[in-house]
């Protein structure tokens, strides 16, 4: 059985690859973050800092689709960039209703408590990287290596709620808030800044933290053949 660190040092030959689907899932986060206008009252930079702190909660699920696109590649054996990138392409694809089916699982579970939607994103987090014919098998596959595994995948998690949270929190920490009634646009412009500052570092952290779940996955399932 290959560890987790053996099979991220693998994949690092596929840069290239990565790089283009984790482009690919971060652009209409970047897309949306840099098209934010300047508010122009209080009210308005208030539904800002808001729409902040959902974007780095939708990090959550960008992080589901991309551990589905890069999944085929680091659990592959060599392959050229080309069928790499190919591969992702396809595990991209494969992985937007397995994360869906996810996302309505944790809402659900987050309207009846905070504790049990956190506890389901852990546990289905791997589904859309499975390959498993139907999505409740993919959900039970990914219950299955989380549970083989539930340490190193709480910890990859946990550390990117935090950082997510952290990015923001540090950010509103150097607003000047609260707003007065007519704030200056120097004041203004901070909120929109704050956005793209966010969807930036979400770039770094979700691509990390994508490699380290498909890892973990590429771990257990290589143990099993």
């Amino acid at each position: 059985m290959l560890s987790p660190f053996a099979i991220v040092a693998r994949s690092l030959r596929y840069l290239a690859p990565i790089a283009v689907l984790c482009a690919m899932v971060w652009a209409p986060i970047a897309l949306f973050a840099f098209g934010v206008a300047v508010p122009v009252n209080a009210g308005q930079a208030r539904v800002v800092l808001r729409v902040v702190w959902l974007c780095a909660g939708s990090g959550m699920l960008a992080l589901l689709v991309l551990v589905g696109a890069l999944a085929p590649i680091v659990r592959g054996e060599r392959v050229s960039q080309v069928v790499a990138l190919g591969r992702g392409l396809h595990g991209l694809v494969r992985a937007i209703v397995p994360s869906v089916i996810v996302v309505c699982a944790v809402a659900m579970g987050l309207v009846a408590l905070a504790v049990p939607g956190v506890l389901l994103y852990m546990l289905l987090v791997l589904a859309p990287a499975s390959d498993a014919e139907g999505v409740r098998a993919k959900l039970v596959d990914s219950m299955a290596i989380v549970r083989a595994r539930w340490r190193s995948v709480a910890i990859v998690i946990g550390v990117t709620i935090i950082a997510l949270a952290a990015v923001v929190a540090v950010q509103q920490l150097k607003l000047p808030i609260p707003l007065g009634k007519s704030p200056p646009r120097e004041q203004l412009v901070l909120f929109p800044n704050m956005l793209r500052v966010t969807a930036l570092a979400m770039a770094g952290i979700l691509p990390i933290a994508a490699v380290a779940l498909a890892a973990i996955r590429a771990s257990v399932t290589s143990g099993s053949r």
